[in-house]
C-alpha cells in the first residue's frame, strides 16, 4: 500500500498528548519541547538540507562538504531521521519532501529565515517567569557544583518515582529474590519501589556527593530502611568485594559513558550477577521506537551537550556486548519513551518463551532487519471487506494479469477465515524499492518459521515484484517467493491503520514520499 509521507504517529509527544491518559509523560514532553526546536534551528544554520537538496549523500561525503565533526553529525542525523526531516536508505541520507520544499534555499516555499527568527526571539521567552513574578530568582542552572548536583538528583528522582511501577512490571512472571543492587540509582527511587514489592535487602551504589544529595531529599531515616548504601564509583569498584546479586539494575546509567567505558562497565555488572539472577537495563535507546520515537535520539544529543563523553547506546549495541559476555537476552519492553532489556543465564527464563511478548519481540526483529517501522496488531483488528478488491478491478492495470492479484487471490471471506486462525500479527512499514521491501518480508517470515512459529505467513504491498510478468499458462514459477498483497486479499489497509492510530492518505503528487505496508501473521 502506498501513501504520502505525513503520519500523526510522528507528531511530537505534546502535540497528541492527552493529559487524562498520559499523565506525567505529557508534561515531560512539554518540558523537552525546546529540544526539538533547537535541532531544527541547528540543522538550518549548518546547511544540512541545502547540501542534500540535489540528491542523497553518504555520511563521509556530508562530513567533508559541510566540514562537520563526524561523530556528532552521525548522532544528529539520527535525530533528523526520527523527526521525519531526513530519510536514510542503506548508507545514503536524503531530504524528505517536507525538508526540500520548506528548508532549502532557493525553494519558493523556503521558511528558513522565518524559523530562525523564532530562535532570535527565544531569549525573550526565557524572561517570561520574571514578567509574571518580577525579581524571581531560580537555583536551576546555578554554577555551584553542589547545587547543580542536588538539582539533578532531585529531578531524576521525581521522574523515576513515577516510572518505577512501569519498570517493575516488566519483571512480572519472573521469580527472583533479593539481594538487589541498584547501580547509579540516584536517590534510590527504584530501590525503594523494589523493596516494597520484594521483601529483603536492596543495595544502592552511588557516588558520595549523590548520596549526600539523596539524604537531603529523603531526610527521614525510615525512608532508608532496608536500603544499604555503598558510596563508591562503579568504575573503580573491585567487584570481588561484594556478594553476587540476584538482580542488578542499571537505570539511565550506561548513557553517561562512551562506548568503550560503557561496555566495560556492563561486563563488570554482568560478572556480579548470581547464577540464577539477571540484569535489568533501563535506558533511552535511539534505535527503539517507543510511543514517542524521537526521544532516544534527542536524549543522545542531550548527553552530547551535557556530559564529557556520554551517549545513548543503541539497544543492538547493548545486546551485542551482553552476548560477548555470554549473557542471554530474554525479555525486551518499550515503555513510553525508554526501554527495558532483561538479560541473564537463568535457564528457566530462557527455555520458557511464554514469558516473552512475541508480538513485541518480532516488531523489534522487523526494525532490526531494516523495516522503517513495525506495529503489533490483533488479527481481528484488520479490516476486511468486498470493496477492496473492487478497487483492484476498477483501478489497477495489473488486475487479472498478476497471479498474486485479483481475481486469482483469496476473497475477503477467505481472508477473514484465515485471520480468525491467528492470534498475533504485525504491520510492517517500508519504503521503495518494492523488491527490497518484499525480500525483507520473506526473510522475516522465514526467520519466524525457523523459530518455531510454523504458521507464519506474510502479505506484501502492491503487485508481486518477483517477476516482470506472470507466465501465460497461469502457473507461478516462484511460489516460494511470491506473496499476495494485503489489498489483493481484501484487507483495507487505510482503515486498518486508522484503527491503530496511523493516518494513511493516497498520494496526491508524484514527488510525495511512498510508504509500503505489509503484514506478517504469527502463530
Amino acid at each position: 500500500m502506498k501513501s504520502q509521507e505525513y503520519d500523526p504517529k510522528k507528531e511530537l509527544g505534546y502535540q497528541k498528548g492527552d493529559p487524562s491518559v498520559t499523565h506525567f509523560q505529557y508534561l515531560e514532553d512539554l518540558a523537552t519541547g525546546a529540544w526539538y526546536a533547537q535541532v531544527l534551528f541547528a540543522s538550518i544554520e549548518v546547511g544540512i538540507f541545502d547540501l542534500l537538496k540535489e540528491g542523497g549523500m553518504g555520511l563521509d561525503e556530508l562530513v567533508k562538504k559541510g566540514r562537520f565533526d563526524r561523530d556528532t553529525l552521525s548522532r544528529f542525523l539520527s535525530v533528523l531521521k526520527r523527526l521525519g526531516l531526513l530519510v536514510q536508505h542503506e548508507n545514503i541520507w536524503s531530504n524528505t519532501l517536507l525538508s526540500n520544499r520548506y528548508l532549502t534555499k532557493g525553494s519558493p516555499s523556503n521558511l528558513g529565515d522565518f524559523l530562525l527568527y523564532r530562535k532570535f526571539i527565544q531569549g525573550s521567552w526565557e524572561k517570561l517567569t520574571n514578567r509574571l513574578l518580577p525579581g524571581f530568582k531560580t537555583s536551576i542552572g546555578s554554577d555551584e557544583y553542589s547545587q547543580r548536583n542536588f538539582n539533578y538528583v532531585r529531578a531524576m528522582d521525581q521522574l523515576l518515582r513515577l516510572k518505577a511501577k512501569e519498570i517493575f512490571e516488566v519483571t512480572q512472571g519472573i521469580e527472583f529474590l533479593p539481594p538487589i543492587l541498584d547501580v547509579g540509582g540516584g536517590a534510590g527511587a527504584l530501590a525503594r519501589y523494589f523493596i516494597k514489592q520484594k521483601s529483603g535487602e536492596v543495595y544502592l551504589l552511588e557516588l558520595e556527593e549523590v548520596l549526600e544529595a539523596a539524604k537531603k531529599i529523603y531526610p527521614d531515616p525510615k525512608d532508608w530502611e532496608g536500603i544499604h548504601l555503598i558510596s563508591k564509583d562503579f568504575r573503580t569498584l573491585d567487584a570481588d568485594t561484594l556478594p553476587k546479586f540476584n538482580v542488578i539494575i542499571l537505570s539511565n546509567f550506561l548513557h553517561a559513558y562512551g562506548r568503550d567505558e560503557a561496555k566495560e562497565l556492563l561486563h563488570k555488572a554482568a560478572s556480579m550477577v548470581s547464577k540464577d539472577g539477571f540484569l535489568l537495563i533501563h535506558d533511552y535507546f535511539p534505535d527503539r521506537n517507543y510511543r514517542h520515537p524521537q526521544k532516544g535520539s534527542l536524549y543522545d544529543i542531550n548527553m552530547l551537550l551535557n556530559t564529557y563523553n556520554g551517549r545513548c547506546h543503541s539497544s543492538n549495541e547493548i545486546k551485542s556486548w551482553l552476548k560477548e559476555n555470554g549473557i542471554n537476552i530474554f525479555r525486551e519492553r518499550d515503555l513510553t519513551d525508554s526501554s527495558i532489556i532483561l538479560a541473564g543465564n537463568n535457564k528457566h527464563l530462557i527455555e520458557f518463551p511464554e514469558f516473552e511478548d512475541l508480538s513485541q519481540m518480532w516488531t523489534t526483529k522487523a526494525r532490526d532487519i531494516g523495516f522503517r517501522d513495525a506495529y503489533p496488531i490483533k488479527p481481528d483488528e484488520i479490516v476486511v471487506g468486498p470493496w477492496v478488491r473492487l478497487k483492484c478491478k476498477y483501478g489497477c492495470k495489473n488486475y487479472n494479469k498478476k497471479l498474486q492479484c485479483p481475481p486469482h487471490t483469496m476473497t475477503h471471506k477467505n481472508t477473514s477465515e484465515l485471520l480468525s486462525c491467528y492470534s498475533r500479527a504485525i504491520l510492517l512499514e517500508g519504503a521503495p524499492p518494492l523488491r527490497e521491501f518484499h525480500q525483507r518480508l520473506l526473510n522475516l517470515e522465514k526467520e519466524a518459521f525457523l523459530s518455531g512459529l510454523t504458521r507464519a505467513f506474510a502479505f506484501g504491498a502492491g503487485p508481486c515484484p518477483i517477476c516482470e510478468a506472470c507466465p501465460e499458462d497461469g502457473i507461478c514459477r516462484h511460489p516460494e517467493l511470491a506473496r499476495p498483497s494485503m489489498e489483493a486479499s481484501g484487507m483495507d489497509v487505510y482503515l486498518t491503520l486508522k484503527e491503530i492510530g496511523i493516518a494513511l492518505t493516497p498520494l496526491k503528487e508524484e514527488d510525495q514520499f511512498v510508504r509500503y505496508f505489509g503484514l506478517l501473521l504469527l502463530d
